[in-house]
C-alpha cells in the first residue's frame, strides 16, 4: 500500500512520483517509492528513492 505523496512540496521544491516498486520479501527488498526533485515549474533537477522499512541489507 502506497501514499499519496502530493504534499511533498515547498516554496522552492517539489517531490514529483515518478513510480512506485512493491518489495519482495523472499529476496529482502524493500518497498519504494521514486521520485524527481524539481522546481516549482517542474523542471527536474534530481532524482531521490525513499525505501520503507529496515533489514539487514539496508544501511
Amino acid at each position: 500500500m502506497f501514499l499519496d505523496t502530493s504534499f511533498l512540496v515547498n516554496d522552492e521544491i517539489q517531490l514529483c512520483l515518478q513510480k512506485t516498486v512493491d518489495g519482495n520479501v523472499e529476496k529482502e527488498w524493500l518497498p519504494t517509492y521514486h521520485f524527481a526533485i524539481c522546481d516549482k515549474q517542474g523542471r527536474e533537477m534530481g532524482v531521490c528513492d525513499l525505501r520503507v522499512g529496515h533489514n539487514l541489507n539496508t544501511y
